[in-house]
C-alpha cells in the first residue's frame, strides 16, 4: 500500500499529482452526471404534471362552456315560448285595441297558466289605460293576495292615488318603502301623496331619499327644488336647483325655468350676485331655447324687484 501511494504521489516529477487530479475530476464528472440525470427525471415529472394540469383545466373550461351553452339554450327557448304566448296581446295593443287586448289576455291566461301573474299584470295596466280603475285595483289586490310583489303594491297605490284615496295609498306606500328602501318609484309616489295632502316638508324629505339613491335624474332634482322652495328649505332648494341647472347643461331635457327657480332660491337667501351669475349663464347658454328669452325676462324682473 505504501509503495502504491508513493507511486501515485510520484517522485516529484508531477506525474503522480496529475493522476490524482484526473481521478478527482473523474469522480466529480460522475457526480455531475448523476445530478443531471436526477434533474432530467424531476423535469420530466414536472412537465408531465404541468401538462396534465393544463389538460384538466382545458377539459374543465370545455365542460363549463357546454353547461353555459346548455343554460343559454334553455333560457332562449323559454323566452321564445313566452314571446309566442304574449304576441297576440302585443299585436292588439300595437293596433290600438286595448279592449281586444284585454280579451286576448283572458284567453291566454287559460292556455298559459305558467304566465298567469304576468298576464294579470298586463290586464291591470290595460284596465288602467282605458280608465277602468276599479278593475285594475281588483287585479292588483288579487295578485297581492297570492304573494307580496313590490310592483303589484306600487300598481295598487297608483290606482288609489287616481281615486284620491290618500290614506290607504300612503299606508301602502309607507309599508312598501319600509320593506324595499331602494324602490325609488315608491318614494316618488309617496312624496306626491304627501304633497297632495299639504305636507310639503314631508314630501321634500321623502323625495330627498329618492334623490340620494339616484342623484342623476333631472326631473327628480327639479321637483325636489320646487318642493324645498314651497317648504321654505332654502338651502336644500338652492342645492337641488343648482344641481339641476348643472346637469341640465349636458341633457336634452334642460329647461331655462330651472334657472328662474334657482334665482328665486338665491334671492330668498339674499345672494343677488349669484342670482346675476345664474342669469348670465341662462343668457349665454339657453337664450335660443323656445322659453329662453321669456325666462331671462322673468329672472331679470325678479332681481330688479328684490
Amino acid at each position: 500500500r505504501r509503495r502504491l501511494l508513493e507511486r501515485m504521489e510520484g517522485s516529484g516529477d508531477g506525474r503522480g499529482l496529475s493522476l490524482v487530479e484526473l481521478v478527482r475530476e473523474r469522480l466529480a464528472f460522475q457526480a455531475l452526471e448523476r445530478e443531471l440525470e436526477r434533474a432530467e427525471r424531476v423535469e420530466g415529472l414536472l412537465a408531465g404534471t404541468w401538462a396534465q394540469a393544463a389538460r384538466d383545466a382545458a377539459a374543465a373550461r370545455v365542460r363549463a362552456s357546454e353547461a353555459a351553452l346548455a343554460g343559454l339554450r334553455v333560457r332562449l327557448l323559454r323566452a321564445f315560448e313566452k314571446r309566442d304566448a304574449f304576441l297576440p296581446v302585443w299585436q292588439l295593443m300595437k293596433l290600438g285595441d286595448p279592449v281586444g287586448a284585454l280579451a286576448a289576455c283572458r284567453e291566454a291566461r287559460d292556455r298559459h297558466p305558467q304566465y298567469l301573474v304576468d298576464f294579470m299584470r298586463l290586464q291591470a295596466e290595460l284596465h288602467a289605460q282605458i280608465g277602468q280603475i276599479e278593475e285594475a285595483a281588483a287585479l292588483y289586490r288579487e295578485i297581492l293576495a297570492a304573494r307580496p310583489i313590490p310592483w303589484a303594491s306600487l300598481g295598487l297605490a297608483r290606482m288609489l292615488v287616481v281615486r284620491e284615496a290618500w290614506v290607504e295609498a300612503e299606508h301602502l306606500l309607507a309599508d312598501l318603502v319600509a320593506r324595499h328602501p331602494r324602490f325609488i318609484e315608491a318614494h316618488e309616489l309617496l312624496a306626491r301623496v304627501q304633497e297632495e295632502t299639504s305636507r310639503p316638508a314631508e314630501a321634500c324629505g321623502t323625495l330627498q331619499r329618492a334623490a340620494d339613491l339616484s342623484p342623476y335624474r333631472l326631473p327628480r332634482l327639479r321637483r325636489l327644488g320646487e318642493l324645498a322652495l314651497q317648504a321654505g328649505e332654502l338651502d336644500r332648494a338652492e342645492h337641488s336647483l343648482a344641481e339641476a341647472v348643472r346637469r341640465g347643461g349636458y341633457s336634452e331635457f334642460r329647461d331655462p325655468e330651472d334657472h328662474v327657480r334657482l334665482v328665486q332660491a338665491q334671492l330668498a337667501r339674499e345672494r343677488p350676485d349669484e342670482a346675476l351669475a345664474t342669469l348670465a349663464d341662462l343668457e349665454r347658454n339657453l337664450v335660443r331655447h323656445p322659453k329662453g328669452e321669456l325666462c331671462l325676462a322673468v329672472g331679470n324682473a325678479l332681481v330688479e324687484g328684490h
